[in-house]
């Protein structure tokens, strides 16, 4: 073996030993580190999403999409997971005139999603407005997928109800009313749940 041979294979020795540590170390660290900084999500948790656009049964249409934020932070495990201002994917799923005799608009919005650091998180809420009767007594009626509504009386007007969240069920809001359209102000709170459970990075980490 010349010198020149020999200078080549120590060369080609010193590259593998100084490599191949490398890599392990940096994929141990990578996966090591990326899992315990994730935190669990369980399904069914509550994430508060406030509409930022009027919607009303005059000008909605099926399949419109409607501006949405989550109103406050998620945490899991005491961490910020879901910051507040996240926006959410929320889309108008029915509309319906008033008829001309007793019956009612309505406008529906459901709340379907999120996505932050990369995770889509799907979520389960909607948001129901019936206007008044054309006969009858003046009401409001909100509703939930999980609840079977409830009247809002003369007593509580729509700026009163803008901003509050009925409880009980899985995605639940306040309807406003203003004559006989639907009406979904913005400033309304849906809340909605996740429908998986996830695992998370904290906000803010890549």
């Amino acid at each position: 073996m010349n010198a020149r041979t020999f200078i080549a294979l120590a060369a080609v020795a010193a590259f593998g030993l100084s490599s191949a540590p490398a890599r392990a170390d940096h994929g141990w660290f990578s996966t090591h580190f990326t899992t315990a900084e994730r935190r669990e999500l369980p399904a069914g948790s509550i994430v508060n999403v406030r509409l930022v656009e009027d919607v009303d049964s005059r000008t909605a249409h099926v399949g419109q999409d409607v501006s949405a934020i989550v109103n406050r932070d998620v945490r899991a495990d005491g961490v910020v997971v879901i910051p507040a201002g996240t926006p959410v994917v929320a889309v108008v799923t029915e509309v319906r005139p008033p008829k001309r005799y007793g019956g009612r608009a309505l406008v529906t919005v459901e709340v379907r999603s999120l996505e932050v650091n990369g995770d889509r998180v799907l979520l389960d809420g909607e948001a129901t407005a019936v206007g008044k009767r054309q006969v009858g007594k003046d009401a409001a009626i909100i509703a939930g997928s999980a609840v079977g509504g409830a009247i809002l009386g003369d007593a509580l007007g729509a700026k009163a109800a803008v901003g509050a969240v009925v409880g009980g069920g899985i995605g639940t809001a306040v309807a406003a009313r203003r004559g006989p359209t639907a009406y979904l102000p913005a400033g309304t709170i849906v809340q909605a749940r996740t429908t998986e459970h996830e695992r998370m990075d904290p906000a803010g980490d890549v």
